[in-house]
């Protein structure tokens, strides 16, 4: 809690000071035939997340609220790790870095606009990057049918999956709090089950993330572009919490007990949370290759543009994709746990749901 606490204050304390920095030096989103905003509005939220959800991490450690890290005790002989044993990994500081390049890249972008085939160029380094650090999806617990992977299966999924994620991410960031909202809900569920594990190694930055988030939502949300108190996170924001979201998945689904304990629902928990803007990406690209346009063609066709021109307000979209997304956690909840469906089947009624939903969208448009 300390963590998202320190994270939230930073963040409420900077964001003031990004809106002002953005005003002197015109740095704005402006609006254009995709945009949901029809005003200049600061871009550089996002900058705040990295530095403040750190801060937040270090004070939180050193405040004793996480005693140990790399758990389960079972796991390690019986003996906790604690901080004093803590040791950063070559690894680590690897995947460190690719946070920190996807991160600055967002935020050039911001400042000075860099082409779409440059930005996935190094989006594509760092999904290489990731499994070359031990880090990938070994294992699909059932899922097809599937189980172990071998590592040259493993690592072309665990690539296409990182970049499924931090596209997913940086695309559905269309209108006031569905990226940071979204996010908050993924964080906070991500760190309540690493924690359930005994892994506040990682459930730390989750929460600390997520608390930096909340208050940029604030200024999001709640921002008056007239007293200028509106921001934008900007690409910097929204491809970090891509890649940040894309390295909890792969954590939390890798099959690696020397770090977590076996759980057959471990990749699927992390697809639950993920489903929603993963699955409208797919959506939008197959329907652009079905009518032969570019892949990253900017259009209308998300989710929340799609709700919008159905007549929903952006603050009412926001609370619909919102409900879906929680809609979708507690419907896989129960088939897993209770009516025991298997991940499967669960995840083929996941779409089902998802694809009823859009028809239902468009026909309500058309009408």
């Amino acid at each position: 809690m300390i963590a998202f606490v320190i994270a939230f204050l930073l963040t409420l304390v900077g964001t003031p000071v990004v809106i002002q920095f953005c005003l002197k030096n015109n740095l704005f989103d402006k609006p254009n035939k995709r945009s949901s905003h029809e005003k200049n509005v600061p871009r550089l939220g996002g900058t705040l997340f990295l530095p403040t959800a750190f801060i937040g991490v270090v004070v939180a450690m050193n405040m004793g609220e996480s005693g140990y890290f790399f758990t389960p005790p079972d796991a390690v002989g019986g003996a906790l790790l604690t901080k004093s044993q803590f040791v950063v990994k070559t690894s680590t500081l690897i995947i460190g870095f690719c946070a920190l390049l996807i991160y600055l890249v967002g935020i050039i972008d911001d400042l000075r606009e860099i082409k779409a085939k440059q930005k996935f160029m190094v989006q594509a380094i760092v999904a290489l990057a990731l499994p070359a650090c031990n880090l990938y999806i070994n294992n699909l617990y059932g899922l097809f049918g599937i189980y172990e992977l071998s590592f040259w299966m493993a690592y072309p999924l665990t690539v296409f999956v990182i970049l499924l994620v931090v596209n997913a991410i940086n695309l559905i960031d269309g209108i006031d709090g569905l990226a940071s909202g979204l996010s908050v809900v993924m964080l906070t569920l991500f760190a309540a089950e690493f924690h359930r594990l005994g892994a506040d190694t990682y459930a730390l930055p989750a929460i600390a993330i997520a608390g930096s988030l909340c208050a940029f939502m604030l200024f999001n949300i709640f921002g008056s572009v007239e007293r200028h108190t509106k921001i934008f996170m900007g690409d910097g924001g929204s491809l970090l919490l891509g890649f940040c979201l894309s390295y909890f998945l792969l954590k939390l689904g890798m099959d690696n007990r020397a770090i977590l304990p076996y759980d057959p629902n471990a990749l699927f928990y992390g697809i639950t949370l993920l489903f929603l803007p993963t699955a409208d990406l797919a959506r939008v690209a197959l329907e652009r290759l079905r009518q032969r346009q570019p892949i990253f063609q900017a259009d209308k066709r998300h989710i929340h543009h799609r709700l919008m021109g159905a007549g929903l307000t952006m603050h009412q979209t926001l609370l619909v994709i919102l409900g879906l997304e929680v809609l979708f956690c507690i419907v896989n909840y129960f088939c897993i746990n209770c009516l025991e469906m298997g991940a499967t089947l669960t995840l083929l009624l996941d779409i089902l749901i998802f694809a009823f939903f859009n028809l239902v969208l468009m026909r309500s448009q058309k009408a």
